[in-house]
């Protein structure tokens, strides 16, 4: 399934949940996505958190983290921010699976976070700060395609940079899928065809945003996404 083996390996290293916080973290959101999906909540897929290297180290935590996405967070384009303190948005490929554990396509997504608090705790305490998510058209998986990922962006109609994807946060698929699953099954799920993986922020950093903005990702040869903020 590796399309490339070039990403560092740390950006898929299993979750640390040897680590007491991120045990208690993974273990509080298991209960919240439980009680989210026993109150009606439709289960969509995964998030791929806190894969920026550099962000960990601040966090003082030595993996990445996974999140759990449902209908509740999912729009179309327009993304209600009111009560937000913290908004930012990140441009993402969302992985989508399909039977026995392969992957049926990709889409274009963009993530919308609010970051309340800096710590690792307030960061699970809140989905991995997940507020809100876009996906845009899928295009069926073929060998290859991965490398092909190019990536145009603008906030508020200035250009974002953004690597291309295969050469960075998409270089190993099959640790991606890994990673997934074992975030997946701490949080009382598994993976299964339909799951949308949301992989990752593809920008170095955060696109911090306000109430008004509008990201545009465009992810050649898989289409465009666009996100309000209202």
């Amino acid at each position: 399934m590796s399309e490339r083996t070039s990403a560092p390996a740390s950006y898929w290293d299993p979750i640390d949940l040897d680590d007491d916080r991120l045990a208690a973290g993974f273990a509080g959101m298991a209960l919240r996505r439980a009680k989210a999906l026993e109150d009606g909540a439709t289960h969509v897929g995964w998030k791929m958190g806190i894969n920026d290297i550099a962000f960990r180290e601040r966090l003082g935590i030595g993996s990445g983290v996974v999140g759990w996405l449902t209908d509740r967070t999912r729009h179309e384009r327009r993304v209600p921010v009111e009560g937000t303190t913290g908004l930012a948005v990140e441009i993402e490929v969302a992985v989508i699976m399909g039977d026995g554990g392969a992957v049926a396509a990709l889409a274009p997504a963009i993530e919308v976070v609010d970051i309340v608090g800096g710590d690792i705790e307030s960061s699970l305490g809140r989905d991995v700060w997940h507020h809100a998510f876009v996906v845009g058209p899928s295009t069926p998986w073929r060998d290859g395609i991965v490398d092909e990922l190019r990536v145009t962006a603008q906030h508020d109609g200035a250009p974002v940079d953004v690597p291309p994807p295969g050469e960075d946060k998409l270089a190993d698929v099959d640790g991606l899928l890994a990673f997934a699953a074992q975030g997946a099954h701490a949080l009382g799920g598994e993976l299964r065809a339909g799951d949308v993986i949301l992989a990752g922020n593809l920008v170095p950093g955060l696109i911090w945003a306000a109430a008004g903005s509008t990201v545009t990702a465009r992810i050649d040869p898989l289409g465009e996404v666009v996100v309000e903020l209202v």
